[in-house]
This record gives structure tokens, C-alpha cells and sequence, in this order.
């Protein structure tokens, strides 16, 4: 087992690229995206739309099609948690990523995020990662948002 030391550097590290993808996008800089996955066909993406993704190349494709489409974007993290086990670890955040659509009109995406991280090589890379949009399916906002909750992940009863 791992000495607290180095699980408390191997969170920094997944923290760092965690936020190193988010700011790699808002800099629309597809190598700097890239970087921070792993390099495989065997890598999987689940997107809320249109659903799966497999391959670091396919990923790649659709960042190349989607970035330079939104001429601006900032985006936070709430919530992130990050834990290790050896040579794997996990990071789940709420996101916030507001833009500027190409027709001039603002918008705003809220989204969870989990995120499976795997030590390749000495260097810790995303091998999976899972988005999904919170919906209102009873037309009641029971989503707990960080002004109200710091653990905004949980849902309110």
C-alpha cells in the first residue's frame, strides 16, 4: 500500500490534469486536450449526446470538429473529488462551461463528470470519462447547486 505522501501527490497530479483538460479547451488547443488521454482505440467516452464514443483517435476527431465552432468559453469546476488506488484513480466534478455560439447567442452547459485515470507510463492519463446532463424530469429543480450545498453532486429530497 501506498504511503499517504504519495496518494497526496498522485490526487495533485489528477487535479492538475483534470483542470490542464478544462483549460487546454477553453484555449481550443486539441494537442493540450489530447495529451491529458490515453492514446488507445480502446479508450471510451459516454456522452449524453449522441452517447459513445471508442478511441483516442475518435475523440480527437470530434474535438477537432467542435472546437473553433465557439469563438469563446470559460468554464469552472465545482465539486471535484479525486481518489487513487495504485496506478489507478478517479476524479467526479460538476462543470460549468459557458460560451458563445456561433449565431452570437450566450449559453450555458452543466454537466457531471467522471473520470477513470491510469498511471501509463509514470504519466497519469484519462481512460475513461463519462458525462451526463442532470434533467428535471418531475419539472422541479431538485439538483442541489454549490451556492446551496458545497456538495452539489447529491441530490436534495
Amino acid at each position: 500500500m501506498a504511503d499517504q505522501a504519495q496518494i497526496d501527490k498522485d490526487i495533485a497530479a489528477i487535479t492538475e490534469r483534470t483542470h490542464d483538460k478544462m483549460n487546454a479547451a477553453i484555449a481550443q488547443d486539441i494537442d493540450w486536450i489530447m495529451s491529458n488521454y490515453w492514446n488507445s482505440p480502446d479508450f471510451v467516452l459516454f456522452d449524453p449526446c449522441p452517447g459513445i464514443y471508442v478511441g483516442w483517435q475518435t475523440l480527437k476527431d470530434i474535438f477537432l470538429d467542435y472546437h473553433g465552432k465557439w469563438p469563446a468559453m470559460t468554464a469552472k469546476i465545482d465539486s471535484l473529488r479525486v481518489g487513487v488506488e495504485g496506478d489507478l484513480g478517479y476524479a467526479f466534478s460538476i462543470q460549468e462551461w459557458r460560451f458563445t455560439k456561433p449565431d452570437g447567442e450566450d449559453d450555458v452547459l452543466v454537466h457531471r463528470l467522471t473520470e477513470i485515470w491510469k498511471r501509463i507510463d509514470g504519466e497519469w492519463k484519462c481512460i475513461h470519462e463519462h458525462a451526463s446532463v442532470p434533467q428535471d424530469l418531475l419539472g422541479e429543480d431538485r439538483t442541489a447547486s454549490n451556492e446551496d450545498d458545497p456538495d452539489a453532486a447529491r441530490v436534495l429530497s
